[in-house]
């Protein structure tokens, strides 16, 4: 029982920073798009594979269960704070897109590769702990990439999204939103070759068109 009320709380915190800190985002395509598809891509491994594979009840996978969760709620709660932020910033400094922008959420890669899992069935607890493995670094990943993406429109440095020692440098579990910290990590781009996303890391193109047209100051 210890176990599964850790499991309940677990839950309960993942949700506060999804609604309580970011509710918000949702006024933005831009900022809701990297919200939900992160989150849409969170529900289908870590909420639907356990669930349909009954795995939650199996007490050879749920401690690893736990831990991974447990890794994955600070990149989570860190993320949901950086976009909110993001989106404070962009309301001062961006005008709102005059029209929408068409945008398919499974145009980021890391949701179809999680979208797979919603599909496993049937596994056991050492199969379901080698997928969850492979959902956890397809997170860790897409997490790193919304944290890039951050950075690099701020700056207006689509350049930065694949640069291998910009990228290396950012920490998506603590990265807080900063432009001057951002220029400071941007002196870190160049030279050291191309980082290596799983998917296209450009495929948000369609919702930059307009974005970037800076408000007049006051």
């Amino acid at each position: 029982m210890p176990a599964y009320h850790q499991l309940q709380r677990a839950w309960y915190e993942a949700y506060v920073p999804s609604f309580a800190l970011t509710y918000e985002v949702l006024g933005d395509q831009e900022t809701y798009s990297l919200k939900y598809t992160w989150e849409l891509t969170v529900y289908f491994s870590f909420y639907v594979f356990p669930f349909v594979n009954e795995l939650l009840t199996d007490r050879a996978f749920l401690p690893t269960y736990i831990a991974w969760f447990a890794r994955l709620g600070r990149l989570n709660a860190n993320l949901q704070l950086l976009l909110r932020d993001y989106y404070r910033w962009k309301k001062e400094h961006c005008l709102p897109n005059a029209e929408p922008r068409f945008f398919d959420f499974t145009d980021l890669g890391w949701l179809k590769f999680a979208e797979k899992s919603f599909y496993a069935t049937g596994v056991d607890a050492q199969q379901g702990k080698e997928e969850l493995a492979r959902q956890l670094a397809n997170l860790e990943e897409f997490g790193r990439y919304i944290a890039t993406y951050v950075v690099s429109s701020v700056l207006e440095r689509p350049d930065l999204i694949d640069d291998a020692a910009f990228v290396a440098a950012i920490d998506p579990r603590t990265l807080a939103f900063d432009p001057t910290g951002f220029a400071k990590l941007a002196e870190m781009a160049g030279g050291h070759g191309v980082w290596e996303w799983s998917f296209d890391p450009r495929r948000t193109g369609a919702l930059t068109p307009a974005r970037r047209m800076a408000m007049a100051e006051a």
